[in-house]
């Protein structure tokens, strides 16, 4: 995996983060492992279409990933998806155990990276 995300100072104002640090990992790492473009992933023997701003994980996966633990883990998820800042949809079939999660507004969080040929501006 290559390339860089955008966190903007103010996570650290964001009421679910504050005083947190180990949420606003979590973020970045959900951030950095949501797809940029859309993409197809392969879990078990299905073939998932993800859209930009998506991942398809399991809590598991976020645990090892990031060390939060199981029950803190789930009660983060259902404030983030209360406080609509992401969506999360169970997969089915031979995927069962993963979640489909779309970060919301990702487009804003995001921005796209400028094309080869734009040059780069320093404020």
């Amino acid at each position: 995996m290559s390339g860089f995300i955008i966190s903007h100072r103010k996570v650290w104002d964001n009421p679910i983060f504050k005083g947190n640090a180990g949420r606003v990992g979590v973020w970045l790492w959900m951030l950095q492992s949501a797809a940029w473009k859309p993409t197809t992933q392969v879990v078990g023997s299905e073939v998932i279409e993800i859209q930009r701003g998506q991942l398809c994980v399991s809590q598991a996966q976020i645990t090892a990933a990031t060390g939060m633990p199981r029950q803190p883990l789930r009660t983060f998820l259902n404030l983030l998806e209360k406080a609509d800042s992401i969506n999360q949809r169970s997969t089915k079939g031979s995927t069962k155990g993963r979640t489909i999660i779309t970060i919301c507004k990702y487009n804003e969080y995001q921005a796209q990276q400028p094309s080869a040929n734009q040059q780069a501006t320093n404020n």
